[in-house]
């Protein structure tokens, strides 16, 4: 009887071991952040951030619908309306990173997002000639501030040397910052454009 009445313990018992040792696993890795040893090597952004919350417009200053339902995926740069040495860095890694992808590059846009007001003549030249590529944006610095300032962990959009990965829905899921090479950004993206 002792015996059977374990079993039954044990049948029943278990499951709900297994239920209580899952949730308390999960409720760690969402309030602690544990880094549950992901293969990208570009740092996520948690949760990740969609880009039709804000008012983007384009170089007609009409309202950019980020979520076209083509299915690019975006390198983003975020910078001001003078593209200084960090920036002209930044965009010059993108670009090449980009022709790096090969054939995946036709899958893969690129945009410059303003946080400012309209390009300086020089910014404005140095485009043209050298970033013909990419889309320019143009978004409120403070709305962008304030929407970025959201972020885990917590990103200064307007005074980082870093780069955004948007998928085709348009969330911002990853951002690259200069210590990373185009060999660890081309990885993660072979992987993401292989897997979409």
């Amino acid at each position: 009887m002792a015996k059977n009445k374990l079993t039954l313990q044990l049948i029943f018992g278990l499951p709900l071991l297994g239920l209580a040792l899952t949730t308390l696993f999960y409720f760690f890795v969402t309030n602690y952040h544990i880094h549950m040893g992901t293969i990208n090597k570009g740092i996520l952004i948690t949760p990740p951030k969609q880009m039709s919350e804000l008012h983007i417009m384009n170089k007609e200053a009409k309202p950019y619908v980020w979520n076209d339902g083509k299915g690019f995926w975006t390198f983003m740069v975020a910078g001001t309306s003078v593209c200084d040495d960090a920036c002209q860095k930044i965009m010059y890694f993108v670009r090449q990173t980009h022709t790096a992808l090969g054939s995946g590059s036709l899958r893969v846009k690129m945009v410059y997002l303003n946080l400012g007001t309209q390009l300086s003549p020089e910014t404005s030249e140095l485009f043209a000639k050298e970033y013909a590529h990419f889309d320019v944006l143009t978004v409120n610095p403070e709305e962008a501030k304030q929407w970025f300032a959201k972020d885990k962990p917590q990103l200064d959009v307007l005074h980082s040397a870093n780069f955004y990965v948007v998928d085709p829905s348009g969330w911002v899921m990853m951002y690259y910052t200069d210590a990373q090479s185009y060999k660890e950004v081309i990885k993660d993206m072979k992987f993401l454009l292989k897997n979409s």
